[in-house]
């Protein structure tokens, strides 16, 4: 009976952990570190005990096409189908810590960054964009240094650095964003969020 039991425990935990083979975007290939290692993260983002994928995309070997792909592996090995976004870089982050998927992203000489936060909802069958954060480290003596940090459940947002001597923080109404509905402009929205306080 343990014998069962365990073998039982090793099917599951193989079946939790072994990669699954999913369709690429026509025209895009995988994008790769400067080690030739790609951009992706297996983790479990929907709870079903079987690990999604979370991958960065390049197209004609670009970073300015590059796209940030989920795969939820049960209903993407069933229909074929995933979700992505446009997310141009040339350094990614991607962390799964509790239930929370992280994707950041630095530009040029790595002092401008921006992370996407989201978390996945049974009610909704998605990942939804719960936050997302924005850094700038500005010159050389930090002129110019800020960091934003949006709370989409809260509808709220706060900004801080050496320009002010108090944290801003300023409520607003933020749509509901998920995997299937982001896109570009929502990116370029969530970027402008603050911009009269970020302008000298």
């Amino acid at each position: 009976m343990k014998i069962i039991f365990f073998l039982v425990l090793l099917i599951i935990s193989f079946t939790a952990n072994a990669q699954i083979e999913y369709s690429q975007p026509k025209g895009y290939s995988i994008y790769k570190d400067f080690d030739d290692k790609p951009f992706r993260l297996d983790k479990d983002f929907n709870g079903d005990g079987i690990n999604d994928l979370a991958i960065v995309y390049t197209k004609n070997n670009s970073e300015n096409e590059n796209i940030v792909a989920v795969y939820f592996s049960t209903s993407s090995v069933k229909n074929n189908n995933y979700y992505y976004f446009p997310l141009s870089s040339n350094s990614y982050n991607l962390d799964f810590k509790n239930n929370v998927l992280s994707i950041g992203s630095c530009f040029g000489n790595g002092r401008f960054c921006k992370t996407l936060k989201f978390k996945f909802y049974s009610a909704i069958k998605n990942m939804r964009l719960i936050g997302y954060d924005e850094e700038s480290f500005g010159n050389a003596v930090h002129e110019g240094a800020y960091l934003k940090s949006i709370n989409l459940l809260t509808n709220t947002y706060e900004i801080s650095g050496p320009k002010w001597k108090n944290k801003i923080t300023k409520k607003t109404n933020f749509q509901i964003l998920t995997l299937e509905t982001l896109d570009e402009k929502d990116l370029e929205y969530l970027e402008n969020v603050g911009n009269n306080y970020l302008v000298n």
